[in-house]
């Protein structure tokens, strides 16, 4: 019944640096890493025997399931056995499913771990499959019959949240034949994604262009991105118009895939008798459609910082025209720092200083057991996360590079580190799961308590500008532009809703229409920007985007309040990350002082950004 929502915040990223000078003429095998960068996993299993063993066990017991089928509603004590059971079933699972990942993602060419992995796959469905009927029948379980089990049944109590939001979604299950067939026919629904990946990932056609160092450069989604950091204006373009250029080709084909995988999600809504597939996502993780209407509402009222922001960038670069390729460029380049991995470790605790000594505890706890792989390997998986609250307790994958937005990489992993290390220890298996609205809340902040320590302590003037830079960049990124995005997502869903094909030709221009209003005046917008909407694997996630936006908000408020009323948002924000899935999201980040459903977010926002473009102003005035 327990399905994996683990919250991973994967962060691609181009390493520049690793293990000095080793990397310096390509990646090094895994076996060429110094051990202590390395993860230890054998916390999970000691080994692939132990993982088997597990493996066979469950496939012994999911006929077991079969036991309680129809019986739920007959007693306190059958209930209670079917539950305890899918916890037993679950928490095997999770175990195999944390060793086959880890394995995985740090030897991706490897045939033993890639078949462990779809091991595990075939595993999980079957689970998934098996379990299908019991959130059904707990939901046909009458409300006056349940409170008689909870009344006599005390092994009941921990379930209780969880037993009150199923039954909060009658209106929504269907019938368990209908439940199994949706469980086994939902992996049809990521046939979209996988087209998707296939074409942008593997088969299109990129082309070849000339770096900033005159040397030959193949086109895809990191290089462009390398490239609109550059300094070399000609090379920001042809990084830029290259890859969206080549999209466009395609782009009635993504068209059409991006909406074969919308309307079955409008269907899926439709059958289980929601108002809308923003209701249907939402509801998943209990969050009220407001969260998400009020982030676009108050957002869209407080695009001034965002539109000042760009003109500032235009007038600090010299630029008659600031161009979309123009707004990732440092302004204030000659201040890039780079960090050894100890002097990042040791940079962790600094910055992150004020969330207290039992925060820092549990990071120093990750590093001292090597519960994090630090530098990229071959056949490594790109990017950065945590594994979430699943097993012993979580790990951190790196990819360590040196550079400045590595180290916030890490920050923000090891901010979703902690928060999963908290509700392992503070909860039962049931409440261990949250959704990214909350998960993405407890990295960010992490990640936004070590931006403003860094801005503070700058120690020259150059320091300051570059990393109050990067901070706004991120408004920009994660609060604007994720909204910006966002905001098109639900317009497509919408105008299926509406019974209207989604035609590239329409997308284009809706997307126009949004980076005109989210971006403002100071940014020319221009054919090629139209075709953005077609890079991004999320909108085959359904609804993930706003909880970037959501979650740097929130965060942004959070460490506000630490800095001005420290000890009691601190101990708020602890309570915040031990609570899990265990109340409703909305009311568990009002712990953390925080209500989304109120504009005071991104009024927090809109103060702060100001804030630091006022003293950038003023920073630059006096250096004249």
């Amino acid at each position: 019944m327990k399905s994996k929502i683990i919250g991973l915040s994967i962060l691609v990223f181009l390493c520049h640096v690793a293990v000095a000078q080793d990397l310096s003429s390509g990646l090094l095998e895994r076996s060429q890493i110094p051990e202590k960068y390395r993860w230890d996993i054998s916390d999970v299993y000691p080994g692939t025997a132990e993982w088997e063993k597990d493996y066979k066990e469950i496939e012994q017991k999911i006929g077991h399931y079969n036991s309680f089928r129809g019986k739920l509603g007959d007693s306190a004590q059958i209930l209670l056995k079917c539950l305890q059971f899918d916890d037993r079933i679950n928490t095997k699972l999770e175990y195999i499913w944390l060793y086959a990942k880890l394995n995985r993602d740090v030897e991706m060419q490897s045939e033993e771990a890639q078949a462990m992995w779809s091991k595990y796959n075939a595993l999980n469905s079957r689970v998934d499959a098996a379990s299908s009927f019991m959130s059904p029948e707990i939901i046909s379980i009458p409300k006056d019959r349940m409170d008689n089990f909870m009344a006599e049944e005390p092994g009941l109590h921990p379930y209780a949240h969880h037993l009150t939001t199923l039954l909060k979604k009658a209106d929504h299950t269907l019938s368990p034949e209908w439940e199994d067939f949706l469980a086994k026919v939902s992996p049809i629904l990521e046939n979209p994604y996988n087209v998707f990946a296939s074409l942008v990932y593997a088969e299109l056609p990129f082309p070849m262009i000339e770096d900033d160092r005159g040397e030959p450069i193949q086109i895809n989604r990191n290089t462009s991105w390398r490239a609109r950091s550059s300094q070399d204006r000609e090379y920001r373009k042809a990084g830029y118009q290259g890859y969206y250029n080549s999209l466009e080709v395609y782009q009635s084909t993504l068209a059409a895939n991006l909406s074969g995988f919308i309307e079955g999600k409008v269907l899926l809504a439709k059958a289980r008798s929601y108002g809308s597939a923003l209701e249907a996502s939402l509801d998943r993780f209990s969050l009220p459609i407001e969260v998400y209407t009020n982030l676009i509402e108050s957002t869209g009222s407080n695009l001034a910082p965002c539109h000042r922001w760009m003109q500032m960038k235009k007038e600090l670069l010299g630029l008659d025209t600031l161009k979309m390729y123009d707004t990732r460029v440092a302004i204030f380049p000659a201040a890039e720092i780079s960090y050894t991995w100890e002097e990042a470790e040791e940079l962790s605790y600094e910055t992150l200083g004020i969330l207290g000594e039992e925060y820092l505890g549990d990071i120093r706890m990750a590093y001292k057991n090597r519960w994090i792989d630090a530098y990229p390997n071959i056949g490594k998986e790109t990017g950065g996360y945590s594994s979430g609250p699943a097993g012993p307790h979580p790990y951190v994958k790196m990819n360590w590079g040196g550079g400045l937005f590595d180290f916030y990489t890490l920050v923000h992993e090891l901010g979703h580190f902690v928060h999963a290390t908290k509700v392992i220890s503070a909860q039962p298996l049931v409440y261990r799961e949250y959704p990214p609205f909350i998960s993405e809340v407890a990295s960010t902040t992490a990640e936004n308590v070590s931006q403003a320590y860094l801005i503070e302590h700058a120690a020259t003037p150059e320091e300051k500008l570059y990393q109050m830079e990067k901070y706004l960049d991120n408004f920009v990124l994660y609060v604007y532009g994720s909204c910006m995005m966002a905001e098109f997502e639900w317009l497509m869903y919408e105008m299926v809703e509406r019974g209207e094909s989604l035609q590239a030709n329409v997308l284009n221009e809706m997307y126009t229409a949004l980076l005109i209003k989210y971006y403002g005046p100071a940014v020319h917008i221009e054919k090629t920007d139209s075709y953005a909407w077609m890079e991004y694997p999320h909108y085959y996630l359904d609804y993930y985007l706003y909880s970037y936006a959501t979650s740097f908000s929130a965060a942004v408020q959070i460490a506000s309040d630490l800095v001005t009323e420290n000890e009691n948002a601190r101990e708020g924000f602890m309570d915040f990350l031990k609570t899990g899935n265990s109340e409703y999201p909305v009311e568990s980040l009002r712990k953390a002082g925080v209500d989304m459903c109120s504009p005071l977010p991104y009024e927090a926002v809109t103060f702060k950004m100001n804030e630091l473009l006022d003293e950038m102003e003023e920073l630059i005035a006096n250096m004249k």
